[in-house]
């Protein structure tokens, strides 16, 4: 009754030395063994994909230039600033959010997951649509932030109809010292998050290292990602 379980049986697993990644004890790749019991040697295969991830395989190597495609993790203290307060569960109505999201994840935008099925991909197209509504993207990331209406008085707090859905607005200059802000942050900045074009509607962390009032203070430091650009010897921020 057991046979075609993947819970019973012998099984060749593939563990690697701790890492930033995963300790000793995690299972990188597993093969389950389904010819009977003989006295001799015995040839099978054994997958190379990354805990089942198609986009992601098992290597061993050292590398010092960073390539686009490569899977990193964070060490120094980069941060993405203060962007308006985030619902890091989507379960609030009010507050900031990552597009594109991912039904089976918190992580959205930047650290959204990749599709592991069809099925996967199908339901997150459907996610998608649900409150609060990421719009049609072509693999960018934006920041987008819910609103109230006007003239709702008579709609619940808690009813999503209460509120709509746009991106969430880049910060200005706001003042004659140079200070930012716009009309989902919570106060003035001394600048825009530097890190990229996407988070322009996130203030630069002040001195004080802390974001105004329900501001969040989101930081990249031990996220883990994968490269899509590298900037040239020639660009001013590199």
């Amino acid at each position: 009754d057991f046979k075609e379980s993947d819970e019973c049986g012998s099984f060749l697993e593939v563990h690697g030395p701790s890492t930033p990644y995963d300790n000793e004890e995690a299972m990188l790749s597993q093969s389950k063994i389904t010819t009977p019991v003989s006295n001799g040697m015995y040839t099978t295969t054994l997958s190379l994909k990354y805990k089942d991830d198609p986009s992601r395989i098992l290597c061993s190597y050292e590398y010092h230039d960073i390539q686009v495609g490569s899977m990193v993790r964070v060490k120094n203290s980069i941060s993405c600033c203060c962007p308006p307060w985030l619902s890091p569960l989507r379960d609030s109505h009010e507050g900031a959010f990552f597009c594109p999201k991912r039904k089976y994840s918190k992580d959205g935008g930047p650290f959204a997951p990749d599709y592991k099925s069809l099925e996967e991909q199908f339901a997150d197209h459907e996610f998608q649509r649900s409150f609060p509504r990421c719009p049609a993207l072509d693999g960018d990331d934006v920041l987008m932030c819910t609103q109230e209406r006007v003239f709702v008085e008579d709609v619940p707090k808690g009813h999503s109809g209460r509120y709509f859905v746009r991106p969430c607005a880049p910060l200005v200059e706001a003042d004659d010292s140079g200070q930012y802000s716009s009309v989902d942050v919570s106060g003035l900045y001394p600048g825009v998050c530097p890190i990229d074009k996407k988070f322009a509607g996130c203030g630069m962390t002040p001195s004080s290292g802390l974001c105004h009032d329900k501001d969040h203070h989101y930081t990249m430091k031990d996220e883990i990602g994968k490269v899509t650009s590298i900037l040239t010897k020639s660009n001013p921020n590199y």
